[in-house]
């Protein structure tokens, strides 16, 4: 189930506090899924998951629909950026709250974050975005543990760019409980394996699997051919443009 939460609408806002308004409801949303998923163990059930972006733009809003089924909603590009970088928050597991580059900046002074990737929408923007992982208030300084942790996954994930794949798995083996360090030792295995290759121009942006599934209606077979061959299969990417008059979300 997928849910919208869209700050500054249906009136324009100066946009100064709405990313941390977002980070903060998505934090508090991920501290109800832990209460949550503590009652599923104790009742054997399985554990719900939840991912979840937070994205700054402008979007168009409005109501939708015929007199007996309307729905207010938003659209726009910023919308199918925040949609498609929460489907691919999945993929890195542990608590999967991800903020582009821009957010980050806004909010880097009330929240521990960390650099978690770049990668690339195809069909929504042209341009690789970066991704950092929204881990925590800054009022709760993150552990000796979590430092390090970051500090590892930070010089792994220069040498991944920097197309060292082997290195970069064994220095991810130095945090091997840290969800960051797992997801990207899991990528770079077919680099050193020979399943997959690096084209030449390939410049370090990642197409999440869920992305290259919802576009081509690939298999994860195919998927992991796609990203670990510098993207040799993926479609073009084609840059998009809103011309309509926007709110400020």
């Amino acid at each position: 189930m997928a849910v919208i939460g869209c700050f500054g609408v249906p009136f324009a806002s100066t946009g100064a506090d709405d990313a941390l308004r977002a980070c903060r409801a998505a934090l508090r949303a991920y501290d109800k899924f832990l209460v949550l998923n503590k009652k599923r163990r104790e009742a054997a059930q399985d554990e719900l998951a939840l991912s979840a972006a937070v994205v700054v733009g402008d979007v168009t809003s409005g109501t939708i629909g015929f007199e007996k089924l309307e729905e207010y909603t938003v659209m726009g590009p910023v919308v199918e950026v925040a949609k498609r970088l929460a489907d691919a928050a999945e993929e890195y597991g542990g608590t999967r709250l991800l903020l582009t580059d821009h957010v980050m900046k806004d909010v880097a002074a009330h929240f521990v974050t960390r650099e978690a990737d770049v990668v690339r929408l195809p069909g929504v923007s042209a341009d690789p975005v970066r991704v950092h992982m929204l881990n925590n208030l800054a009022k709760t300084p993150p552990t000796g543990e979590e430092v390090k942790a970051a500090g590892v996954y930070k010089e792994a994930y220069a040498l991944y760019q920097a197309r060292e794949m082997e290195a970069a798995i064994d220095k991810c083996a130095e945090a091997p409980n840290d969800h960051l360090c797992k997801a990207l030792r899991e990528r770079c295995l077919p680099f050193v394996s020979g399943a997959a290759r690096l084209e030449v121009d390939w410049d370090g942006a990642w197409v999440p699997h869920s992305l290259w599934h919802a576009r081509n209606g690939a298999s994860d077979a195919d998927a992991d051919r796609a990203d670990s061959a510098g993207h040799e299969h993926r479609a073009d990417d084609v840059p998009v443009s809103d011309d309509a008059p926007a709110a400020d979300c």
